[in-house]
């Protein structure tokens, strides 16, 4: 587990989140858009594609367009300046976080409201050596208590300009505003209402030729990217004794997020080679809403700490595909679908503390059942897709001595098949992993920490784009191993060194392919 706090992520300099995780170890980040609007993480090794392979939370609450049928995170309503800390678990976390977590679970927290009226206005501006082309990054907070009992905070961050390219100019406004009310010494009221859109050029590839030419051009003139997304939580929480805790979460997202991207349909190459001229723009229109509601119970009995909750999630998908031909001017509708996904969890966990809380053991098991419904609006034909699985976990730590944590744990993972997935031929079936964990934490001396861990995913059948077929498979049973080295020095109270390794080696294990590494 890796917190970056608030130090690192604003004062390190680093421009955006891309910048800011890269330091991690085990966590690769690809810069897709040349601004940092749309990160693509990945954890040891696993494909970072759209943030794929992981839970990515704001606050808590889940920020994938699609929770449970699409958790790529093809909008990704997070700016940096907004965040106190990032909070990254790279092990499996399906008890309290399903579905969708064989990589981990990353929460990006915001800022709290502070204690007393304050406010923040800064402005960032980053200016391409190669180009001159000007990107300007402005925040402004506002926030403090209103009444004795009513806190307020605001947030906004707005962002323009171009990438070091052409053809990228970019627009984000991320408005952000947070209220937390005391009932009372024992209740709590929290809400988060955000507002956050984007609007932008890609750049898109260059052919070798472009490239040595000039890096910084566009043979993309078509491509962009246009997305918003209103969000609202509201979280109850009750504590009768300080030993319980009651908590009552909902969350409720609209999202609306649009590609744009050139294609040449002559047939005399592939459609997206940037050498070619386009003959057609395609748009791929995606309206999300999503609503859920968990109620947890978090109870302290003697050595133990026990946690029972359950979560409910409605999603309504329409997922379209628009075509425009360029010589005609007609426009085609080349996909209209629709998806319901009603999905339910439930989980338990029991911290059980042993040798004066030097040993902590926690067995768990999450349920989850999730029901969806496709439909073609064009064909009008449908299909369904149920996933029922009981994902069980545990998780060992021992404090050996004031500079050794030593931990174990295994956890059970599922991500049902995604709705894309379903948009070309063959059969997909709901992936599931088993993640392993085994590892030790060291404070060598007061200015050195290191950590070591070993770790392994199994998956029983893990989903891969097959680009010869141009569908996606199940490959079976594959196994993903390695082991991840970190180190911190601080040099003195101005400098600290970080030195991080990862290895990592695959296999699969089943099929026709057995015995040969996975496929990048």
């Amino acid at each position: 587990r890796t917190v970056v706090e608030e130090e690192e992520l604003q004062d390190t300099g680093a421009l955006n989140l891309e910048d800011a995780l890269r330091p991690v170890p085990g966590v690769t980040v690809l810069d897709e858009t040349g601004t940092g609007i749309l990160p693509n993480i990945g954890v040891r090794g696993l494909n970072p594609l759209r943030s794929e392979r992981l839970q990515i939370l704001l606050d808590g609450y889940p920020i994938a367009i699609g929770p449970y049928s699409n958790v790529g995170v093809s909008l990704f309503p997070v700016t940096l300046p907004s965040l106190e800390v990032v909070d990254i678990v790279r092990g499996g976390a399906s008890v309290h976080y399903g579905p969708n977590n064989v990589g981990g679970v990353v929460n990006f927290v915001t800022k709290p409201i502070p204690a007393e009226t304050s406010q923040t206005l800064r402005e960032r501006v980053t200016i391409a050596e190669e180009t001159g082309n000007v990107f300007t990054d402005t925040y402004y907070r506002v926030g403090g208590r209103a009444t004795d009992k009513l806190d307020l905070q605001f947030q906004a961050n707005v962002q323009r300009g171009d990438g070091f390219r052409d053809h990228s100019d970019t627009e984000v406004d991320n408005l952000i505003l947070d209220a937390r009310y005391y009932l009372n010494d024992q209740h709590e009221l929290a809400s988060q209402l955000q507002y956050y859109r984007v609007d932008a050029e890609l750049p898109g590839a260059l052919t070798p030729q472009a490239y040595e030419q000039d890096r910084t051009q566009s043979q993309r003139p078509y491509d962009g990217y246009e997305a918003d997304m209103s969000r609202a939580t509201f979280t109850w929480t009750y504590t009768p004794t300080d030993n319980m805790e009651f908590q009552w979460r909902n969350f409720v997202h609209d999202a609306d997020r649009t590609f744009f991207f050139g294609q040449n349909l002559s047939g005399t190459g592939h459609w997206a080679d940037p050498g070619l001229d386009s003959t057609h723009v395609a748009d791929s229109p995606r309206l999300f809403t999503a609503l859920g509601t968990e109620p947890r119970l978090a109870i302290r009995h003697g050595r133990h700490d026990i946690t029972l909750g359950a979560r409910f999630v409605s999603e309504d998908v329409e997922f379209d595909v628009n075509r425009l031909e360029l010589s005609s001017g007609n426009r085609s509708v080349a996909r209209d679908w629709h998806l319901d996904t009603r999905a339910m969890a439930f989980y338990v966990s029991d911290t059980v503390s042993f040798l004066d809380d030097r040993l902590t053991v926690t067995p768990g098991l999450r349920y989850e059942d999730v029901d969806m419904d496709f439909r073609d609006n064009l064909s009008g034909n449908t299909e369904e897709n149920n996933a029922e699985e009981l994902l069980p976990g545990l998780t060992v730590g021992y404090q050996a001595s004031d500079d050794l944590f030593v931990f174990a744990n295994s956890q059970r993972s599922l991500v049902p098949v995604q709705i894309a997935q379903t948009t070309r031929e063959g059969a997909v079936a709901n992936e599931t992993a088993w993640n392993h964990e085994l590892g030790a934490r060291l404070q060598v001396t007061p200015d050195l920490f290191s950590s070591a861990t070993l770790f392994r995913i199994d998956y029983e059948d893990q989903i891969q784009f097959n680009r010869s077929t141009s569908r996606f498979e199940n490959l079976g049973e594959t196994r993903h191993q390695g082991i991840e080295l970190a180190n911190r020095w601080n040099v003195n109270s101005q400098w600290e060194l970080g030195l991080g390794y990862t290895f990592l080696d695959t296999e699969q294990l089943s099929g026709d392919n057995k015995g040969n590494e996975l496929p990048k």
